[in-house]
Formats: C-alpha cells, structure tokens, sequence
C-alpha cells in the first residue's frame, strides 16, 4: 500500500561554499547543494538573482495562482540531526512512465546557471519534454517527483514539464524504505520522549495513523514559543542531532530548514 507516514525532503535551500566556514559569522545565500546543516548557518542572505523563468499556458493561469506555485528541484533524504545530504548510495532511478494524458497543465521553464543536474518542476509534474533531445536522454525521474539529468547542465537550459492538481499514486519502494525511516544514532532521551509523547496524543500506532501523527507534532509545534527568524544565530555543538536537541528545547527559533527537520 501506500506508505502511511510522512517523509519530509528539502527542495529549496541555502547554497554553501568552500569559503563558507571561513568566515565569521557564517550566512548563506539561497541556492542548491547537496548537503545542508542549518545549526551551522548565522543567517541567510535575501537574493535577487534569478534562478529560472517560466511561463504559463493558458489553462494554468485560468486555475492556479502562479505566485503559489511550489516547484521541486532536488530532495535530500539522509538526515542525522540538522545536517542533510544526498544518500551515500545513490537510490536506483525510477522507470519513466508516459502519464502525459493525466496532466492539467504545462509550463515551460528557462533554467538560469547554477543548479548543477536538477531541472525545476512545478507540482505535481509527471512528464518533462524538450525539443533538446540530449537533454531528454540524461533525465531521470526520482521519487518525489524530482527529475535530474546525469550529467552537469549546460550554461542554460529550455524545457516543458506537465504536471497535475493533486499527486499521481507513488508508492514507495523497498529499496528505499529503511533509508526514508533510518533514525540518527544515539538520538537524544529527550527527543525520543517528546516523539513517544505526541504518538501516544495522536491515539494509535497502527500504520494507517500516520496523518494522526504528523498532526499532532503539528499541534505541538502551533503550541510552543517558535519564531521564525532569518538569523538565528549559531547552535553551538558540532553534533547535528545535538543541535536538533537544542532547536526544539532551547533557542526555538530558525529558517524554514530548522523547522521541517525537527518536523521530520
């Protein structure tokens, strides 16, 4: 069946560079990577810089707001505290499925510089097309409704995804299970407590739960003092799981990275 439990993944995160962790504080400006630690960053730095351009058809913009659109670019799946990154071991590709007729709306994108192999797509994308067919021979579609090419992208990049309202049916495969519910080693007492805590509000164990779970870690986030800030301020252990400990008992404040680990 489906998998009854929620797997949060980043999509939108901030960039890190090689002279990052020289400076004092650190910040980073929005962008792609493939590793972030949140607990690390002092602040994030707002940027203009464009990072794609897209264009509607039609039938979109008579349904769908375009300034609310969520686009999908990369996931990152192995999380230990607040530091995630691609797994060690690439997850096999999925078969790419002709679902076209099952799509509600296309919008062409013009991809800017920058974003190594990932290829933006509005939800809930299921076919990507291009007159450039030595792109189309590189993509690659992911779970999560992520698609990739296998190769660094060149300087710029024109294609055409179509995508639905509401998700296709995905199940999740066993290949990838134990990586989705791996939890960190030596996860703190106090986090394995609280998550006891909220599974026990939510009433029941049995997998069909799952949506009762995530709302009551909901309702105990809408019920403590979190604040989102841009600058948080670093966390001070080098431990990532610490720091998610930190996070949740203590400043209880961050971007939107420190939220949905903690979520997660």
């Amino acid at each position: 069946g489906v998998l009854p439990v929620w797997i949060f993944f980043f999509v939108v995160f901030p960039r890190f560079s090689s002279n990052l962790w020289g400076a004092q504080p650190p910040s980073s400006s929005v962008g792609f990577d493939d590793q972030l630690d949140a607990g690390g960053i002092d602040r994030l730095i707002d940027s203009d810089e464009i990072a794609f351009r897209v264009n509607f058809d039609e039938q979109a913009e008579s349904k769908i707001n375009a300034r609310e659109v969520y686009y999908r670019g990369s996931m990152l799946s192995d999380g230990k505290g607040l530091r995630w990154s691609k797994p060690a071991k690439p997850l096999p590709p999925e078969v790419l499925v002709d679902e076209t007729k099952t799509a509600a709306f296309q919008v062409r994108i013009w991809l800017e510089t920058g974003f190594e192999r990932w290829l933006f797509a509005p939800d809930f994308p299921v076919a990507l097309q291009s007159s450039d067919l030595a792109l189309l021979q590189d993509v690659r579609k992911q779970t999560g409704f992520i698609y990739s090419s296998n190769r660094s992208l060149p300087s710029r990049v024109s294609y055409t995804t179509l995508s639905r309202f509401q998700p296709p049916s995905e199940r999740v495969r066993e290949a990838d299970l134990a990586a989705y519910l791996h939890l960190p080693d030596a996860l703190p007492e106090k986090i394995k407590a609280l998550g006891h805590e909220l599974e026990a509000r939510a009433g029941s164990t049995e997998p069909s739960s799952g949506e009762n779970r995530a709302r009551a870690v909901l309702d105990w986030f809408s019920a403590q003092d979190f604040r989102y800030t841009k600058s948080p301020g670093l966390l001070a252990s080098p431990d990532p799981v610490r720091r998610l400990e930190t996070c949740l008992f203590e400043s209880r404040k961050g971007f939107c990275e420190h939220f949905a680990a903690s979520f997660a």
